[in-house]
């Protein structure tokens, strides 16, 4: 499916839901980089096997220190498989925007008490500076943390850098 006007990632996961058949979704970002078809594959295996599990997110664990530093490795990870009946909700009700989709569905799972489980994941999406330059790039940055802190709040923001998604699926 394709459209005439970029919809952002939150628009086309809108537009995608409104088509899916089945009751899990996977999402992926666009730009990934040394992406594992296996990885996907044992994810979506594991999340049939493990009926008790809401949500899978693809850690990245060849992220630079940085970015593992601030957990943005799980909380911003745009590689996860969740069930389409949370992701409509969260879409529905919580109506993210721009680059909100990631933190409102780590908030939806924590209010809601949701199993989410991180596994490894070797892809690595290119960072805003290397696709844009360094100063447009980092005023992207910026830009997206900002969105988020407005979004979610600081005290939301902590609680999701503390206590968010801290067991690996094994």
């Amino acid at each position: 499916m394709s459209y005439s006007k970029n919809l952002g990632k939150t628009g086309a996961v809108r537009k995608g839901i409104q088509v899916s058949t089945g009751n899990f979704i996977l999402l992926l970002d666009g730009d990934l980089q040394n992406f594992n078809y296996q990885e996907i594959e044992n994810g979506i295996i594991n999340i049939y096997k493990n009926t008790l599990t809401d949500m899978i997110i693809f850690r990245r664990f060849n992220a630079s220190w940085n970015i593992k530093l601030l957990r943005g490795d799980i909380l911003v990870s745009g590689e996860r498989i969740l069930r389409k009946k949370d992701l409509k909700k969260i879409i529905n009700i919580q109506k993210p925007e721009g680059y909100q989709l990631e933190f409102a569905i780590n908030k939806y799972m924590m209010v809601n008490n949701k199993s989410v489980y991180w596994m490894p994941s070797s892809a690595l999406n290119t960072w805003p500076t290397t696709k844009f330059g360094f100063i447009k790039g980092m005023l992207k940055i910026i830009k997206m943390n900002m969105n988020i802190l407005i979004y979610l709040g600081f005290a939301n923001y902590i609680k999701q850098l503390l206590f968010f998604s801290r067991k690996k699926l094994v």
